[in-house]
Protein backbone atom coordinates (compact mmCIF):
# COMPACT_ATOMS: atom_id res chain seq x y z
CA UNK A 1 0.00 0.00 0.00
CA UNK A 2 2.97 1.89 0.75
CA UNK A 3 4.36 1.85 -2.85
CA UNK A 4 1.42 2.58 -4.41
CA UNK A 5 0.72 5.68 -2.42
CA UNK A 6 4.44 6.48 -3.30
CA UNK A 7 3.70 5.86 -6.60
CA UNK A 8 0.72 8.24 -6.82
CA UNK A 9 2.82 11.16 -4.96
CA UNK A 10 5.58 11.10 -7.49
CA UNK A 11 3.32 10.77 -10.40
CA UNK A 12 1.22 14.04 -8.56
CA UNK A 13 4.48 16.09 -8.50
CA UNK A 14 5.77 15.42 -11.39
CA UNK A 15 2.24 16.75 -13.48
CA UNK A 16 2.75 19.40 -11.13
CA UNK A 17 6.04 20.16 -12.03
CA UNK A 18 5.32 19.66 -15.84
CA UNK A 19 2.67 22.19 -15.63
CA UNK A 20 4.60 24.75 -13.56
CA UNK A 21 7.38 24.57 -16.55
CA UNK A 22 5.08 24.51 -19.10
CA UNK A 23 3.60 27.86 -17.80
CA UNK A 24 6.87 29.13 -17.49
CA UNK A 25 8.11 28.38 -21.09
CA UNK A 26 4.41 30.31 -22.02
CA UNK A 27 5.02 33.50 -20.08
CA UNK A 28 8.90 33.30 -21.18
CA UNK A 29 8.07 33.00 -25.02
CA UNK A 30 5.14 35.71 -24.06
CA UNK A 31 7.61 38.09 -22.48
CA UNK A 32 10.47 37.43 -24.96
CA UNK A 33 8.39 37.90 -28.32
CA UNK A 34 6.03 40.72 -27.02
CA UNK A 35 7.90 43.58 -27.56
CA UNK A 36 8.15 47.65 -28.07
CA UNK A 37 9.47 49.51 -31.09
CA UNK A 38 12.05 51.80 -30.02
CA UNK A 39 12.47 54.96 -31.46
CA UNK A 40 15.81 57.09 -31.50
CA UNK A 41 16.93 60.22 -33.13
CA UNK A 42 20.18 62.34 -33.77
CA UNK A 43 20.19 65.90 -35.15
CA UNK A 44 20.02 64.00 -39.16
CA UNK A 45 18.18 60.96 -38.60
CA UNK A 46 15.53 58.61 -37.13
CA UNK A 47 16.05 54.80 -36.22
CA UNK A 48 13.61 52.02 -34.91
CA UNK A 49 14.25 48.19 -33.65
CA UNK A 50 11.99 45.95 -31.68
CA UNK A 51 13.21 45.78 -28.33
CA UNK A 52 12.83 41.62 -28.09
CA UNK A 53 15.09 38.46 -28.01
CA UNK A 54 14.27 38.15 -31.96
CA UNK A 55 16.03 41.61 -32.86
CA UNK A 56 18.83 41.44 -30.51
CA UNK A 57 21.95 40.08 -32.61
CA UNK A 58 24.77 40.50 -29.69
CA UNK A 59 25.23 40.92 -26.76
CA UNK A 60 28.31 41.66 -23.87
CA UNK A 61 29.39 43.48 -21.57
CA UNK A 62 29.28 47.09 -23.33
CA UNK A 63 25.19 46.39 -23.59
CA UNK A 64 23.18 45.10 -26.82
CA UNK A 65 23.12 45.05 -30.57
CA UNK A 66 19.53 45.25 -32.06
CA UNK A 67 18.90 45.12 -35.56
CA UNK A 68 16.76 47.88 -36.70
CA UNK A 69 16.52 50.51 -39.37
CA UNK A 70 16.67 53.91 -41.05
CA UNK A 71 12.86 55.14 -40.64
CA UNK A 72 13.18 57.40 -43.35
CA UNK A 73 14.66 54.99 -45.92
CA UNK A 74 13.94 50.97 -44.72
CA UNK A 75 17.59 50.67 -44.82
CA UNK A 76 18.65 48.19 -42.30
CA UNK A 77 20.78 49.28 -39.98
CA UNK A 78 22.59 47.69 -36.50
CA UNK A 79 21.59 49.23 -33.18
CA UNK A 80 24.25 49.37 -30.53
CA UNK A 81 22.91 50.32 -27.18
CA UNK A 82 24.85 51.02 -24.30
CA UNK A 83 25.13 53.11 -20.99
CA UNK A 84 26.19 56.49 -20.56
CA UNK A 85 28.04 55.61 -18.19
CA UNK A 86 30.39 52.70 -20.23
CA UNK A 87 30.82 55.26 -23.08
CA UNK A 88 34.06 54.84 -24.51
CA UNK A 89 34.87 57.82 -26.66
CA UNK A 90 37.89 56.43 -28.46
CA UNK A 91 35.38 54.03 -29.69
CA UNK A 92 33.14 57.55 -31.14
CA UNK A 93 36.51 58.81 -32.43
CA UNK A 94 37.78 55.43 -34.10
CA UNK A 95 34.83 55.13 -35.55
CA UNK A 96 34.23 58.38 -36.77
CA UNK A 97 37.89 58.92 -37.99
CA UNK A 98 38.32 55.65 -40.26
CA UNK A 99 36.49 54.67 -43.72
CA UNK A 100 36.85 51.71 -45.40
CA UNK A 101 35.03 48.57 -47.40
CA UNK A 102 36.77 46.25 -45.15
CA UNK A 103 35.59 48.22 -41.44
CA UNK A 104 32.16 48.21 -40.18
CA UNK A 105 30.88 51.80 -41.46
CA UNK A 106 30.01 54.02 -38.45
CA UNK A 107 26.05 55.71 -39.79
CA UNK A 108 25.22 57.76 -36.21
CA UNK A 109 24.99 58.26 -32.76
CA UNK A 110 21.94 58.95 -30.65
CA UNK A 111 21.50 60.04 -26.88
CA UNK A 112 17.54 59.89 -25.13
CA UNK A 113 17.12 62.44 -23.12
CA UNK A 114 14.22 60.21 -21.12
CA UNK A 115 16.84 56.63 -20.29
CA UNK A 116 20.65 56.64 -19.23
CA UNK A 117 21.53 55.30 -22.65
CA UNK A 118 23.31 55.91 -25.71
CA UNK A 119 23.35 54.29 -29.18
CA UNK A 120 25.87 53.52 -31.86
CA UNK A 121 24.08 53.07 -35.37
CA UNK A 122 26.53 51.20 -37.40
CA UNK A 123 26.57 49.15 -40.72
CA UNK A 124 24.71 45.78 -40.34
CA UNK A 125 26.18 42.80 -41.48
CA UNK A 126 25.18 39.13 -42.12
CA UNK A 127 26.88 37.45 -38.84
CA UNK A 128 30.24 37.47 -37.25
CA UNK A 129 33.07 34.79 -37.96
CA UNK A 130 32.73 33.18 -34.54
CA UNK A 131 29.37 32.06 -35.21
CA UNK A 132 30.48 31.24 -39.19
CA UNK A 133 32.97 28.74 -37.81
CA UNK A 134 30.63 27.05 -35.30
CA UNK A 135 27.21 26.75 -37.40
CA UNK A 136 27.91 27.36 -40.69
CA UNK A 137 31.02 25.47 -41.75
CA UNK A 138 32.56 21.60 -40.87
CA UNK A 139 34.62 21.14 -38.43
CA UNK A 140 35.07 24.89 -37.59
CA UNK A 141 37.27 25.29 -41.25
CA UNK A 142 36.90 27.34 -43.35
CA UNK A 143 37.11 26.87 -47.43
CA UNK A 144 39.75 27.49 -49.34
CA UNK A 145 37.31 30.46 -51.19
CA UNK A 146 36.51 31.95 -47.35
CA UNK A 147 39.72 31.49 -46.09
CA UNK A 148 41.08 33.69 -48.95
CA UNK A 149 38.73 36.26 -48.92
CA UNK A 150 38.90 36.38 -44.88
CA UNK A 151 42.72 36.86 -45.33
CA UNK A 152 42.15 39.34 -47.81
CA UNK A 153 39.68 41.91 -46.56
CA UNK A 154 41.30 41.85 -42.56
CA UNK A 155 44.26 42.75 -43.96
CA UNK A 156 43.23 45.51 -46.30
CA UNK A 157 41.02 46.71 -43.03
CA UNK A 158 44.16 46.48 -40.99
CA UNK A 159 46.13 48.42 -43.12
CA UNK A 160 43.37 50.98 -42.70
CA UNK A 161 43.53 51.29 -39.30
CA UNK A 162 47.40 51.46 -39.23
CA UNK A 163 47.56 54.25 -41.49
CA UNK A 164 45.69 55.67 -39.13
CA UNK A 165 47.65 54.88 -35.97
CA UNK A 166 45.33 53.09 -34.23
CA UNK A 167 45.57 49.92 -32.74
CA UNK A 168 42.71 47.80 -31.96
CA UNK A 169 43.67 45.31 -29.25
CA UNK A 170 40.84 42.85 -29.74
CA UNK A 171 40.90 41.37 -32.76
CA UNK A 172 39.18 37.94 -32.63
CA UNK A 173 36.48 35.70 -34.42
CA UNK A 174 33.63 37.84 -32.56
CA UNK A 175 35.09 41.13 -33.68
CA UNK A 176 35.22 39.92 -37.37
CA UNK A 177 31.48 40.49 -39.23
CA UNK A 178 31.16 39.08 -42.50
CA UNK A 179 28.45 39.74 -45.36
CA UNK A 180 27.41 36.88 -47.30
CA UNK A 181 27.61 36.65 -51.11
CA UNK A 182 25.22 33.37 -50.78
CA UNK A 183 25.26 29.93 -49.35
CA UNK A 184 27.57 31.05 -46.67
CA UNK A 185 30.41 32.06 -49.24
CA UNK A 186 31.99 35.26 -47.90
CA UNK A 187 31.58 38.35 -50.25
CA UNK A 188 32.94 40.70 -47.26
CA UNK A 189 34.53 40.67 -44.35
CA UNK A 190 35.40 43.46 -41.70
CA UNK A 191 36.98 44.06 -38.87
CA UNK A 192 34.88 45.69 -35.47
CA UNK A 193 34.34 46.61 -32.10
CA UNK A 194 36.90 49.61 -31.84
CA UNK A 195 35.79 50.00 -27.63
CA UNK A 196 38.91 49.23 -27.03
CA UNK A 197 41.17 50.76 -29.41
CA UNK A 198 43.43 53.61 -28.57
CA UNK A 199 45.04 56.17 -31.41
CA UNK A 200 48.84 56.37 -31.29
CA UNK A 201 50.50 60.07 -31.37
CA UNK A 202 53.51 61.76 -31.04
CA UNK A 203 52.63 63.61 -28.40
CA UNK A 204 51.00 61.40 -25.75
CA UNK A 205 50.64 57.95 -26.90
CA UNK A 206 53.24 56.71 -28.98
CA UNK A 207 52.88 53.27 -27.26
CA UNK A 208 50.89 51.31 -25.00
CA UNK A 209 51.60 48.96 -21.72
CA UNK A 210 48.42 48.31 -20.22
CA UNK A 211 46.76 44.42 -20.44
CA UNK A 212 43.78 44.61 -22.79
CA UNK A 213 42.02 42.30 -24.56
CA UNK A 214 40.88 38.66 -25.19
CA UNK A 215 43.21 36.18 -23.35
CA UNK A 216 43.20 33.47 -26.34
CA UNK A 217 44.07 36.05 -28.98
CA UNK A 218 46.26 37.92 -26.90
CA UNK A 219 50.10 38.83 -27.42
CA UNK A 220 52.15 37.42 -25.00
CA UNK A 221 54.17 41.06 -24.69
CA UNK A 222 50.47 41.92 -23.91
CA UNK A 223 49.87 39.39 -21.26
CA UNK A 224 54.28 39.64 -20.16
CA UNK A 225 52.53 43.02 -18.60
CA UNK A 226 51.02 41.31 -15.34
CA UNK A 227 55.10 40.36 -14.56
CA UNK A 228 56.82 43.36 -16.40
CA UNK A 229 56.04 46.41 -18.34
CA UNK A 230 56.14 45.62 -21.71
CA UNK A 231 55.45 48.76 -24.37
CA UNK A 232 53.30 47.64 -26.99
CA UNK A 233 51.38 48.64 -30.50
CA UNK A 234 50.92 47.19 -34.01
CA UNK A 235 52.41 44.42 -33.38
CA UNK A 236 49.96 42.76 -30.96
CA UNK A 237 47.53 42.97 -33.84
CA UNK A 238 49.36 41.10 -36.08
CA UNK A 239 49.13 37.95 -32.97
CA UNK A 240 45.81 38.27 -32.74
CA UNK A 241 45.17 38.20 -36.62
CA UNK A 242 47.22 35.21 -36.80
CA UNK A 243 46.04 33.16 -33.62
CA UNK A 244 42.58 33.77 -35.72
CA UNK A 245 43.71 32.62 -39.25
CA UNK A 246 45.02 29.81 -37.91
CA UNK A 247 41.76 28.80 -35.68
CA UNK A 248 40.24 29.12 -39.12
CA UNK A 249 42.52 26.60 -40.78
CA UNK A 250 42.70 23.98 -38.17
CA UNK A 251 39.14 24.19 -36.58
CA UNK A 252 41.01 25.14 -32.85
CA UNK A 253 42.37 27.98 -31.15
CA UNK A 254 46.49 27.37 -31.44
CA UNK A 255 47.53 28.08 -27.44
CA UNK A 256 45.34 26.77 -24.38
CA UNK A 257 45.68 28.57 -20.57
CA UNK A 258 48.54 26.33 -20.02
CA UNK A 259 50.59 27.60 -23.12
CA UNK A 260 49.79 31.47 -22.74
CA UNK A 261 51.06 31.70 -19.30
CA UNK A 262 53.97 29.91 -20.45
CA UNK A 263 54.71 32.24 -23.50
CA UNK A 264 53.63 35.36 -21.25
CA UNK A 265 56.68 34.32 -18.68
CA UNK A 266 58.81 33.61 -21.48
CA UNK A 267 58.53 37.03 -23.08
CA UNK A 268 58.74 38.40 -19.44
CA UNK A 269 61.98 36.89 -19.08
CA UNK A 270 63.03 37.57 -22.55
CA UNK A 271 63.35 33.66 -23.31
CA UNK A 272 61.84 33.45 -26.52
CA UNK A 273 64.00 30.65 -27.36
CA UNK A 274 61.76 28.23 -25.31
CA UNK A 275 59.08 29.09 -27.38
CA UNK A 276 57.54 26.32 -30.42
CA UNK A 277 55.15 27.41 -32.96
CA UNK A 278 51.96 25.55 -33.33
CA UNK A 279 51.72 23.05 -36.32
CA UNK A 280 49.85 23.94 -39.48
CA UNK A 281 48.35 21.00 -41.39
CA UNK A 282 50.65 19.69 -43.94
CA UNK A 283 48.33 20.31 -46.61
CA UNK A 284 47.74 23.94 -45.87
CA UNK A 285 49.09 26.38 -48.59
CA UNK A 286 52.53 27.28 -48.82
CA UNK A 287 52.15 31.10 -48.90
CA UNK A 288 49.45 31.12 -46.00
CA UNK A 289 51.55 28.84 -43.60
CA UNK A 290 54.33 31.36 -44.25
CA UNK A 291 51.89 34.40 -43.35
CA UNK A 292 50.44 32.73 -40.28
CA UNK A 293 54.04 31.52 -38.75
CA UNK A 294 55.40 35.23 -39.58
CA UNK A 295 52.43 36.30 -37.13
CA UNK A 296 52.86 34.18 -34.60
CA UNK A 297 56.19 34.88 -34.07
CA UNK A 298 57.05 35.14 -29.68
CA UNK A 299 59.34 37.81 -30.35
CA UNK A 300 58.05 41.34 -31.47
CA UNK A 301 60.73 42.62 -33.15
CA UNK A 302 60.87 39.93 -35.75
CA UNK A 303 57.02 39.54 -36.21
CA UNK A 304 55.56 40.62 -39.53
CA UNK A 305 54.73 43.98 -39.63
CA UNK A 306 51.20 45.59 -41.49
CA UNK A 307 53.09 46.88 -44.52
CA UNK A 308 54.50 43.79 -45.50
CA UNK A 309 51.05 41.90 -45.01
CA UNK A 310 49.49 44.23 -47.04
CA UNK A 311 52.17 44.43 -49.97
CA UNK A 312 52.15 40.48 -49.83
CA UNK A 313 48.34 40.14 -50.84
CA UNK A 314 48.83 42.92 -53.13
CA UNK A 315 51.01 40.42 -54.94
CA UNK A 316 48.83 37.65 -55.14
CA UNK A 317 48.30 36.56 -58.98
CA UNK A 318 44.85 36.68 -60.07
CA UNK A 319 44.80 32.71 -60.09
CA UNK A 320 45.18 33.49 -56.01
CA UNK A 321 42.62 35.96 -55.53
CA UNK A 322 39.46 35.13 -53.77
CA UNK A 323 37.41 37.44 -56.36
CA UNK A 324 37.36 35.52 -59.74
CA UNK A 325 33.59 35.50 -59.64
CA UNK A 326 33.95 32.36 -62.63
CA UNK A 327 34.46 29.56 -59.73
CA UNK A 328 32.27 27.10 -59.01
CA UNK A 329 29.77 27.25 -55.80
CA UNK A 330 30.17 23.32 -55.51
CA UNK A 331 33.78 24.02 -54.53
CA UNK A 332 33.06 26.04 -51.44
CA UNK A 333 31.27 25.49 -48.60
CA UNK A 334 27.38 24.57 -49.27
CA UNK A 335 25.95 24.45 -46.02
CA UNK A 336 23.09 27.36 -45.98
CA UNK A 337 20.96 28.96 -43.64
CA UNK A 338 17.44 29.03 -42.72
CA UNK A 339 14.90 30.51 -40.54
CA UNK A 340 14.31 27.49 -38.69
CA UNK A 341 17.61 25.16 -38.68
CA UNK A 342 20.83 24.79 -39.65
CA UNK A 343 21.96 22.30 -42.28
CA UNK A 344 25.91 21.63 -43.46
CA UNK A 345 27.11 19.98 -46.17
CA UNK A 346 30.80 19.14 -46.53
CA UNK A 347 32.98 21.38 -48.09
CA UNK A 348 34.99 20.28 -51.18
CA UNK A 349 38.10 21.95 -52.59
Amino acid sequence: MDDVKKLMYNTAINWYNIQLENSDIDNYLLQQFTFNTITISSTCNTFQYNDCITSCIGNGSFGFVYRGIESSTGKPVAIKKLSKGSIKLDELKVMRTIKSDYLVGFTDNCIKNDEDSMYIIMELCDIDLDHHLKYHTVNGTLSSHNLKRLIDNVIRGYNELYNCCIVHRDIKPQNILIKYREHNLIERAKISDFGISRILNDVEDKSLSNVAGTLYYMAPEVGANILRTHEYGHEVDIWSLGCVLYQCIMGKIPFNEQELCRMFLFVACDNYDAYDKPELSFNVDENIAKMINSQLEIDRRKRTTPNQLYNEICKWDDDYKPYNDNFSYMHDNLSYRSNYSITEFDEID
